[in-house]
């Protein structure tokens, strides 16, 4: 919310905390110091403001502040290396790695879509709090693993299916 609402200088109506990868605070009063102080990847989008002397009635409901699309863009990681599909090969068991990123290859591309999954090429990443893979979207019974790396060459990320 205070991102959306920063303005056109960044700065945050108030200040956030957000804590660092050692569990401490930092405080970010705009938008510069959320890559700088606290190494935060921010995905902004420019909300139009809304009429101030006319009413005006919208589709959306009241409360949603910034109804856009599906943005489609590169996952980059804390040393600029972007979220890849491993040799642009998108089938079961084929691993998630980080990666140099190129001029808009398809296997570094990554759909927000709207009902809350990221996807690359239909596949769909989902979120957990200890590794990544990828699934099927059209395979509801995909089955979600993660298969160790035993050569240290990427991490330990993998497509999974049945």
């Amino acid at each position: 919310e205070q991102i959306q609402w920063s303005g056109e200088s960044g700065a945050f109506l108030r200040e956030i905390q957000v804590r660092s990868v050692s569990n401490e605070v930092v405080r970010i009063r705009n938008v510069e110091e959320t890559w700088s102080a606290a190494a935060l990847a921010l995905m902004l989008y420019r909300c139009n403001p809304r009429a101030r002397r006319i009413p005006v009635p919208v589709a959306v409901g009241a409360d949603e502040q910034c109804p856009y699309g599906e943005p489609t863009t590169n996952i980059i990681g804390r040393d600029g290396q972007c979220v890849s599909v491993k040799d642009n090969q998108y089938n079961n068991a084929n691993p998630i790695i980080l990666w140099s990123c190129g001029n808009a290859q398809r296997n570094q591309l990554w759909t927000f879509k709207s009902d809350g999954t990221i996807r690359s090429n239909g596949m769909t990443l989902p979120p957990t709090l200890h590794y990544l893979d990828l699934d099927d979207a059209d395979q509801r019974e995909a089955l979600i693993q993660a298969f160790p790396s035993t050569d240290y060459t990427h991490s330990p990320l993998r497509f999974a299916g049945n």
